[in-house]
């Protein structure tokens, strides 16, 4: 008996050996096709180790691997062997076999890299060209200047890290006069930027909103509450209205009929400002709710833990919205909002904004609760 449980035992764990191989290596480039190395540290596999784990840093990997590769390191990213540079691709930082893509234009040696200020990794350069991850970039390593926010100029033009889900995060070169070019607030798809042309959301220019003018439109208290979050209010505005001296402005987008001068958002929460009005007209977003009486709007929430969302509900005197839409039948008197975008009032249950029948939800037992975490 015991002789063929561990018959089974060994069958067993040669099966998983191969399932992970074999995951493994259907996950690595066909270096047929592209100029790779794959090193795989053999302490992965002795002893206590065994078997493989996946790493929970490129650090760990990393420095194994290099160890018994005879790899020289530099930085976290790039490592020479054999007069080569080498970079460690980044989709591959995090699993037990790291692929190492050779460097085509690199020269090893006059290959340094960078320390940015801002926390940015992967810039290097050498005698030619200077690099970012594994691209070769136009960018003038003798003028270069990293600016915060993942923005660099050289003494010609301006570049920005655009982000990647799925690939390497690469440089662009943007369309900014060089001279004039700085960081209102924010980063990547979150960022505005001025130039003596005119301001920009996520480097796309915004029609006729003028730079010399454009700033925050604050609500009261909301940047005490950030600082007292240990929040820096310059660092990340893009779900905050802004405006010049004849438009407000939310991500990008116009609010062409809202009066600048009167504007103010309705305060809802520390991370973004989902309302506002400049007396006339009632806004969710960039959207104008159609009805809202901007004498007596106002958002309802309830959300006294980080994560637990409340869904984007309002009322006034005589009406309950969601978003920009009313939602009809909603009894503003009794209307309470739930966590999860739950809401009822006394006579019904409403699943953003909808409301549910008394099979699927009884308002007098219904309760919602917040799963966060």
């Amino acid at each position: 008996m015991k002789t063929k449980l561990s018959i089974y035992l060994l069958i067993f764990t040669s099966l998983v050996f191969v399932g992970l191989y074999v995951n493994e290596r259907s996950n690595r480039p066909d270096c047929a096709k592209v100029p790779c190395v794959i090193e795989m540290s053999p302490s992965l596999f002795d002893g206590p180790s065994w078997p493989p784990q996946l790493a929970t840093s490129s650090e760990s990997v990393y420095g194994q691997i290099l160890s018994s590769s005879g790899y020289e390191r530099i930085g976290n990213i790039y490592a020479k062997k054999d007069g080569r540079i080498f970079y460690l691709e980044t989709s591959m930082r995090y699993t037990a076999f790291p692929v190492y893509k050779p460097m085509l234009d690199a020269d090893a040696n006059s290959f340094k890299i960078f320390e940015s200020p801002y926390g940015e990794v992967g810039f290097a350069y050498d005698k030619l060209h200077v690099y970012f991850n594994n691209q070769t970039t136009d960018i003038d390593k003798n003028t270069i200047v990293f600016i915060q926010y993942g923005y660099i100029r050289d003494a010609k033009n301006v570049y920005g890290i655009i982000r990647n889900q799925q690939s390497d995060d690469s440089v662009k070169r943007l369309e900014y006069d060089v001279n004039t070019f700085r960081v209102f607030t924010g980063s990547g798809d979150e960022a505005y930027t001025l130039d003596l042309n005119g301001v920009y959301f996520s480097n796309k220019s915004i029609a006729g909103i003028d730079p010399n003018t454009f700033t925050t439109v604050s609500s009261p208290g909301e940047i005490e509450t950030w600082k007292s979050r240990g929040k820096d209010p310059g660092s990340s505005l893009s779900g905050f209205y802004m405006r010049d001296k004849n438009y407000v402005v939310l991500n990008g987008n116009v609010l062409l009929k809202a009066n600048a001068e009167k504007f103010r958002p309705i305060y809802t929460g520390p991370y973004h400002q989902e309302f506002g009005t400049d007396g006339t007209r009632v806004y969710y977003k960039s959207d104008e709710i159609f009805g809202a009486d901007p004498r007596t709007f106002s958002p309802l929430s309830n959300q006294p833990y980080e994560g637990c969302g409340y869904g984007p509900y309002g009322k006034d005197g005589i009406s309950v919205f969601y978003k920009n839409s009313r939602v009809a039948g909603a009894d503003p008197n009794t209307f309470e909002v739930l966590y999860n975008g739950y809401a009822k009032d006394a006579t019904r249950v409403y699943l953003i904004g909808t409301p549910l029948s008394k099979e699927e939800a009884d308002p007098t037992t219904f309760t919602a609760d917040c799963n966060y975490g």
